[in-house]
């Protein structure tokens, strides 16, 4: 073999040797399991020593090991018997073996759940899966659950749901990261208790703990390639700590092991301490005092304590003072007068070894040498018996002596003066007149404190900065998991269309239609099947039982109104709102499950809205999270076969469609209180750097791919030509890549083939022209716009006389007749920093449904916070694309498209909580919450209340608060 070949081929090999190694690695470095098997986990419910366990299931269920056999609502029973495990409802037998799984099944009307009540915390719902087991003599009891929702019973219960949102995302991601962490190939992967994390199943009343699990979904710490080991406590007393210092001194350090002060911590007054005042100098009756910090303030002890710590520091200075000349056998022979100084030192354990960093920065320390003035006796010289007649001196003297700390903790010592003997650590802080010892650290104090990341967050830290300060040197990165897809009950082949009614416990399904035959399966009460053929023999239908033909009774099934079904809810974790109208004006009537399968009626009934028919009524759902099988029909709206448009339209009161955008909460609500109800998949809100349209552009390659991500090695969507126009919703920053709308969902296209330069443009020549949601003049309207007005065009004559253009970041219709189009010449770049300063105190309102409140001039930046129509910001200066505006006391960029500057009355709150009322009288409804600092737009001044701006309505806020600026 030729020698260049040779070498060729050998190269060759070690390539695909090399290329097979990294992707063994890719695949197991999340865990050590692949990226996909991240998705469940495995918890162990604490039921106890039990081989019999009642619970209740609502929903659609099935058996793992028997798809044949459905479950709907109802009680259950799981039993130990012979050995193996017996599943009942009642006194049915529904299955049996060694080992038993509830598995779930597609449930159209909202979430499945099990009931099951545990040891430690009663009873609760559990979302997911549920295997039962046999443990020596007892059930165990497995909840195998998809790792978000997993996180709804975590968050809450590690942490508040009324604590502040970033520290609860925080949270979320240090939990999710711990659980990822502790997946593994045993029977379970985490327990539901502190030993782990606490769990308690799922609860939606919780909206502020689910939103923090949604608003951070898949993200995990990662160093060096590996998840992150995100240990967290209550409180760290200050200082944060180490596994080395704590449990294992040879654990290899990792680079986010560091120890570092923690201010925050001991800043939140519910963060656990007590401490033992030493005065520099007694006075009086002054001396040794001990306090203890209970329901957010510092609080005096018994006296008790006091005198325990005086008695210790007597005992240790006695053999001190004796040394010095003066009696001193028992503790009544000295007064302490002063402490002049107490210096910690000798570290606990292993909290000497040095941090990564290489630093022994570490506080925790055993002892302390204590310098302290007493009061004590000694036998008078000859000269001083003479001239006092005294046979004792007393004086004042000083002496330095060592203490053990532990003694002023020891549970039932003698000297016991801390009473919560579970804090962990001793903090030593001179004050004026004071030396003060701390007992403080509730918890082992490594990775993240809850009470410090609370205060972080009220201090305005975004959970990023949280996490990066207690988790050093490590990054965010997204997981590829996704829930479960979910078989419809008595199904496997990915539809129902029936339900089974009419009995208590379940029907029997046959291999005939008679009774001729023995049953060869159950299909339980309330569960779902697929009707194949409805009456194929009177009183008969044949339904699809668990991929096997069979037949079932008619008169214990109820068939679905309709049973066809064209389209898959996509693009989101859970579910998705249904609604009466197609609007986010009106409540929802319903959710939609992610993977469920739906029926839609007519497609695309307005630009962003299709009609379904759900449960049997006609309604409403947002067209991004619905895919439309290839065979799907979409209806197009409807368009005017003659328009007649006139230049002033013929409304005589013209008013803004009193639709508004889709937002992103389920329903829209005036005050301040989070919903909830978790919607993980709201309809979207068309808010600056997501889903509003920022600009067009023509493609400029022969062809041009889209895909589903900013990067060739995700999947294409479709392809462009050149000419073609594209609607971006962000332009470049990720990587060279613009995020466009793609049939109303969002794509990548690469930047460098797309022109932006030369808009086409379009001036109306009408004194009133109408914008309307589709090409016709019988949809609905989403504004005016008045002569001269200029608009960006997405394709002229899109319809028979309609061009589609870009409002409010919205595609939308325009009558041709009434448009003059024009080529704008290119234009220089405008610089992406604003550059021109505004007024003294100039303000302006967010004229957005929900407006990013961003780091820096790009959408690439962070975002500090979601601000909302109507909120009022000063605006430090002023530019042509972002604004460097300020709000709450913090300075960012917005928008500048999305700000109506506005030049009336404002004022500053004041107060540290400001109540906005309905009317003036503080009797009225409360409709929302203001903050220090928080800029109000004042519409009316009062003696006593001010007439302001809430939410672009009319509401009062008292007057002796809001000072004008």
């Amino acid at each position: 073999m030729n020698t260049t070949i040779r070498t060729m081929l050998q190269r060759a090999l070690a390539i695909l040797i090399i290329t097979a190694m990294v992707a063994t690695i890719l695949a197991v470095k999340l865990g050590g399991t692949s990226a996909s098997d991240n998705s469940i986990v495995r918890v162990k419910l604490s039921v106890g020593s039990t081989s019999s366990l009642a619970f209740s299931l609502s929903g659609n269920y099935g058996i793992e090991s028997n798809p044949s056999i459905s479950l709907g609502s109802g009680n259950y029973t799981a039993k130990i018997e012979n050995g193996v495990v017996k599943l009942y409802k009642g006194s049915a037998l529904v299955c049996s073996g060694s080992s038993v799984k509830v598995v779930e099944r597609a449930n159209s009307s909202g979430y499945n759940y099990a009931s099951i009540k545990t040891t430690t915390y009663g009873t609760n719902k559990y979302r997911g899966d549920i295997e039962f087991r046999i443990s020596g003599s007892s059930l165990m009891v497995i909840n195998h659950v998809y790792l978000e929702y997993y996180l709804y019973g975590v968050v809450p219960h590690e942490m508040s749901n009324s604590w502040p949102l970033e520290a609860l995302k925080a949270q979320a991601v240090a939990a999710r990261t711990y659980a990822v962490m502790n997946m593994g190939s045993g029977t379970y992967d985490l327990l539901d208790t502190s030993a782990s994390q606490v769990y308690k199943g799922y609860n939606e009343s919780y909206g502020n703990a689910i939103k923090a699990v949604n608003e951070t979904a898949k993200q995990i710490l990662m160093c060096n390639g590996k998840p992150v080991q995100t240990f967290f406590a209550a409180s760290n007393g200050g200082y944060t700590d180490i596994p080395q210092h704590v449990w294992t001194a040879s654990a290899k350090l990792q680079p986010y092991h560091v120890v570092r002060e923690d201010p925050y911590d001991v800043q939140n007054s519910w963060s656990n301490q007590e401490v033992l005042i030493f005065p520099k100098s007694v006075t009086g009756s002054s001396g040794i005092d001990y306090k203890i910090r209970k329901d957010g303030s510092m609080v005096a002890g018994s006296g008790a304590e006091a005198a325990n710590a005086a008695r210790y520091l007597k005992v240790m200075a006695l053999p001190a003072v004796r040394a010095k000349g003066y009696i001193a056998d028992v503790t009544s022979d000295i007064d302490i007068v002063g402490c002049d100084r107490i210096v910690p030192h000798t570290f606990e354990g292993n909290h000497g070894i040095a941090d990564y960093t290489g630093k022994r920065n570490c506080v925790c320390f055993t002892k302390a040498d204590v310098t302290m003035r007493v009061k004590a006796s000694r036998n008078a010289t000859e000269d001083e018996k003479l001239q006092t007649g005294r046979v004792y001196v007393d004086e004042t003297v000083t002496v330095t002596f060592t203490i053990d700390m532990h003694k002023l903790d020891e549970s039932g010592g003698a000297y016991q003066a801390f009473t919560n003997t579970s804090l962990r650590l001793f903090v030593i802080e001179e004050t004026s007149g004071s030396w003060n010892l701390y007992h403080r650290r509730y918890g082992h104090g490594i990775g993240m404190s809850q009470r410090g990341a609370q205060e972080r967050a009220r201090a305005g830290h975004s959970y990023r900065d949280i996490l990066m300060f207690y988790y050093p040197n490590t990054t965010l990165e997204t997981l590829n998991i996704a829930p479960p897809k979910l078989k419809p009950a008595g199904d496997t082949s990915g539809n129902t269309n029936a339900t089974i009614v009419n009995c208590t416990n379940y029907v029997n399904v046959r291999p005939t239609p008679s009774t001729q035959y023995a049953a060869i399966g159950k299909a339980m009460a309330g569960s779902r099947i697929l009707v194949l053929q409805a009456n194929v023999v009177p009183g008969w239908h044949k339904i699809d039982f668990g991929g096997i033909e069979a037949y079932i009774s008619a008169d214990y099934v109820e068939l679905d109104p309709t049973a066809n079904t064209n389209a898959t809810i996509v693009n989101c974790v859970e579910f998705v709102n249904v609604r009466s109208t197609p609007s986010t004006q009106y409540a929802a009537v319903g959710k939609a499950l992610a993977g469920s399968r739906i029926l839609v009626t007519q497609a695309f009934v307005t630009p962003e809205w299709h009609k379904v028919s759900f449960n049997g009524k006609e309604s409403y759902i947002y067209a991004y999270y619905v895919q439309l099988d290839e065979t799907a029909q979409p209806t197009p709206p409807p368009t005017e076969t003659a328009p007649q448009p006139t230049p002033t339209p013929s409304e005589t009161a013209p008013q803004p469609t009193a639709t508004p955008a889709p937002t992103p909460t389920p329903s829209p609500t005036s005050t301040a209180t989070p919903e909830p109800t978790p919607t993980v998949c709201p309809s979207p809100s068309p808010s600056a750097g997501e889903l509003l349209i920022q600009k067009t552009g023509r493609v400029t390659a022969s062809v041009l791919n889209i895909r589903s991500g900013p990067s060739t090695s995700t999947g294409k969507l479709g392809q462009l030509g050149k000419g073609d126009v594209v609607c971006i919703v962000q332009t470049g920053g990720a990587g060279g890549w613009h995020q466009i709308l793609h049939a109303g969902q969002p794509a990548w296209v690469y930047a460098n083939y797309v022109d932006t330069a030369n808009p086409t443009i379009g001036v109306i020549t009408a004194s009133v022209l109408n914008v309307r949601i589709g090409p016709s003049t019988s949809t609905g309207k989403l504004g005016q716009l008045g002569k001269g007005d200029k608009v960006e065009i997405v394709k002229a004559n899109a319809a028979k006389d309609w061009h589609q253009i870009i409002y409010n970041g919205q595609l939308a219709y325009v009558h041709a007749s009434y448009v003059t189009v024009q080529t704008q010449a290119s234009q220089p770049t405008q610089p992406t920093q604003p550059t021109q300063p505004a007024q003294t105190a100039q303000y302006a309102t967010v004229n957005a449904s929900a407006l990013n409140f961003r780091k820096g001039a790009s959408t690439s930046t962070t975002v500090i916070k979601t601000l909302s129509r109507g909120d009022v910001v000063q605006v430090l200066e002023y530019g042509s694309e972002w604004c460097k505006v300020k709000y709450g006391g913090v300075t960012g960029y917005m928008y500048t498209k999305y700000l109506k500057m506005a030049s009336g009355t404002f004022g500053q709150v004041s107060a540290s909580v400001l109540n906005v009322r309905k009317g003036q009288s503080t009797s009225t409804a409360v409709l929302g919450k203001l903050s220090r600092g928080d800029i109000v737009e004042i519409l009316a001044k009062g003696a006593e209340w001010h007439k302001i701006s809430y939410k672009s309505s009319p509401a009062y806020v008292y007057a002796a608060y809001i000072k004008l600026v």
